[in-house]
């Protein structure tokens, strides 16, 4: 991967993984909280065919809801996760991740929380861990969707 684009390989119906670190620092005496929002679904433009989100399908109707969701093999299914020292357990789990795309019809108003501390930080790393899984059935083409993420420090 780089800072701006993530390749996630030949999808099939195993669940391929791909990862992009995102580090933080600021001097803000509050923390920081690190935000995600999609541009919309994983989506071949030329047939329109879309990945399910891997939260049961919805997109968000709010920040954090619904919840994300352990992705299975063999049926379609596109998120994202969050690991490491300041992730957002709460949404993405601790010992099963668990996956959410942030695409929303309100304009992109909702976010999923990926990170965030109450304290002054130098370059943490959270890990951000895309998640595919296809059927069977899922036509062959480029698929492609943008995510945008924010760090607010808070002061």
């Amino acid at each position: 991967s780089s800072p701006t684009s993530v390749n996630l390989g030949a999808i099939g119906t195993a669940i391929n993984y791909a990862g992009q670190k995102i580090s933080i620092s600021t001097n803000g005496p509050n923390g920081y909280s690190l935000t995600a929002t999609a541009s919309g679904r994983l989506i071949n433009p030329a047939s329109g065919y879309w990945f399910t989100n891997a939260q049961g399908g919805l997109d968000l109707t709010a920040n954090d809801t619904p919840i994300p969701a352990a992705i299975a093999g063999a049926v379609d299914a596109f998120g994202i996760s969050a690991c490491g020292t300041h992730a957002y357990t709460t949404n993405f789990g601790t010992t099963t991740a668990k996956f959410g795309n942030p695409s929303n019809s309100a304009g992109n108003a909702y976010t999923y929380k990926l990170a965030s501390t109450t304290g002054a930080t130098a370059s943490v790393a959270t890990s951000v861990v895309y998640g595919v899984s296809a059927a069977a059935t899922t036509p062959a083409g480029t698929y492609s969707t943008i995510l945008t993420y924010v760090a607010t420090p808070t002061f």
